[in-house]
């Protein structure tokens, strides 16, 4: 909303709480061309009505024939916050980079380019109908086995059976695909040829399931009418994934039993053993991201309480799994909890392996979460 009165634009905070940081940097752009372009004609609207203040608050428009100036200054204001944030050589250029490593797999590509310009995957897929590049459709699968990370999200927050499969270690991420995490399956975050000789046998499975529309969604400009579930409940029954999950779940009452009590060591001594790869500070902080100035803090026992984001971002550099991540957070005094926030750390623990830190923040911010290891704040 501009209220160009007061010289402010005014942004909901919902549109980064129940959307993603994406839709945060599309709308920031879009309201900040209303201020540029259509400013004049509501100062002058406003004195013509004889009103003592000029708001113009965006709304969602049926699609109609008849286009009113609101209506029009509305579509102005997509379309050029669209080119502002997706230019079209850069993004035909990077289209062609992912095909090259995707293939015919769309809802991949679009995942990544809503990574890579920081925006939707709604804007970026109407962005890329508008230029010609991609068909005008909005695919409604049945049922599908690979799925790109952004949506994965989506499944990991709301399906307890796949989180429980992710978390344990029984099933992990490679390729596109949730794939039994198992060597003759998976090697070096790919997965084998045997397993792609018998994908049915290895991977999960997601089916679609149409939700109910809501005034939120109508709101949103929600693009996607349908959820996607993991089929999941046959492999978390299987008998060799038993042992994992008891394994794990015992760790999980021990964990929440142990939460007030100290643990056997601090967090400068159970990160000692992994700073002896670090040959110098550069190397620390372009692994972890942290700054340079806290590991001489870490190897001199220090700084046993940093906070999470912190701990975090450590862990994703040295790529350790959750069980390490979550051992880890303990001896600086912490838990991970049932938030947006926490939720995404797990996600980029759990699913994103053998990735860089840099790799990890751009999911991150496409999931409107705030990335680790800022070295403006680190310090």
């Amino acid at each position: 909303m501009c209220d160009y009165t007061l010289e402010n634009v005014l942004l909901d905070p919902d549109v980064l709480m129940m959307r993603n940081m994406g839709s945060y940097n599309f709308t920031l752009a879009h309201e900040v061309y209303h201020w540029y372009a259509h400013r004049a004609y509501m100062l002058l609207r406003m004195v013509n009505a004889g009103q003592e203040g000029a708001v113009q608050q965006c709304y969602v428009y049926n699609n109609g024939s008849i286009r009113t100036p609101a209506e029009l200054a509305e579509i102005q204001a997509n379309a050029v916050a669209a080119r502002i944030l997706m230019p079209r050589r850069a993004v035909a250029r990077k289209y062609k980079e992912l095909q090259e490593k995707y293939g015919t797999a769309e809802e991949m590509m679009l995942a990544d380019l809503a990574i890579f310009f920081e925006v939707s995957k709604q804007a970026m897929r109407i962005r890329l109908e508008t230029l010609g590049i991609m068909a005008n459709t909005v695919p409604q699968p049945e049922k599908l086995r690979r799925i790109d990370r952004l949506t994965l999200f989506d499944a990991f927050s709301t399906d307890k059976n796949l989180r429980r499969l992710l978390v344990s270690g029984a099933y992990r991420y490679a390729d596109g695909y949730i794939v039994k995490n198992e060597p003759q399956y998976v090697e070096n975050e790919t997965l084998t040829e045997c397993a792609i000789e018998h994908l049915e046998e290895c991977t999960l499975e997601f089916k679609s399931v149409r939700h109910q529309s809501t005034a939120a969604d109508a709101l949103l400009q929600r693009y996607e009418d349908y959820d996607l579930i993991a089929c999941s409940e046959g492999a978390v029954e299987e008998e060799d994934l038993k042992q994992k999950k008891l394994q794990f779940e015992r760790f999980l009452v021990e964990e929440a039993n142990d939460d007030l009590a100290p643990p056997e060591k601090t967090f400068c001594e159970m990160l000692a053993p992994y700073l002896e790869q670090f040959r110098t500070s550069d190397d620390f902080e372009s692994k972890t991201g942290v700054h340079r100035v806290k590991l001489r803090k870490f190897r001199d026992g220090k700084l046993n309480n940093p906070e999470v984001r912190t701990v975090v971002a450590i862990c994703a550099g040295l790529d350790l799994d959750i069980t390490e991540t979550m051992e880890m957070l303990r001896s600086a005094g912490h838990i991970l909890l049932n938030t947006q926030e926490h939720w995404a750390y797990k996600f980029i623990i759990t699913c994103c392996e053998g990735m860089e830190i840099e790799e990890r923040n751009a999911i991150l911010i496409a999931l409107g979460v705030r990335p680790l290891g800022s070295r403006k704040t680190e310090r």
